[in-house]
């Protein structure tokens, strides 16, 4: 049983390693593009006053990532990624407190990288809301009804 629950762990932490190469080698692709974009003196003043030009390609973007992540497909899948991860930092958390990393008779000094570590954990459960709320947006948006 453990043995399955830690595979299933591994499994999920693998997809979401994946899912987040892949967005930041699209962003950063995209980023270098818009970069290249700006700088180009070709067409200086209308790209850089029209927003629409500059919209476009976010657009496109936006969309060539979503074909690429199937939400409607996958989205219990990702919802479960989710879950487990923000799972997996409580259960960090709470293994930090307690085992007594921070201490306080040895003062805040001495205890701010353990400190900055759970919090840089609470960040991430932050991410994770706010992950799970896009996906939720994204259902929203398609509707399901027949009319």
């Amino acid at each position: 049983m453990a043995k399955e629950s830690k595979t299933r762990e591994y499994l999920g932490l693998s997809v979401v390693i994946v899912l987040i190469l892949f967005v930041g080698y699209k962003m950063i692709n995209y980023h270098s593009n818009v970069i290249e974009g700006l700088t180009d003196s070709s067409d200086s003043s209308d790209t850089k006053t029209n927003p629409q030009k500059l919209a476009a390609p976010i657009k496109e973007t936006i969309t060539k990532i979503e074909d690429a992540i199937l939400i409607d497909k996958y989205r219990s899948d990702y919802e479960n990624i989710i879950i487990d991860l923000e799972e997996w930092a409580n259960m960090e958390l709470i293994q930090m407190l307690g085992s007594g990393l921070v201490k306080t008779d040895s003062g805040a000094d001495s205890n701010i990288e353990n400190i900055r570590k759970m919090n840089d954990l609470n960040t991430f459960k932050s991410t994770l809301d706010s992950a799970m709320k896009f996906l939720d947006s994204k259902a929203s948006k398609k509707g399901g009804g027949f009319f």
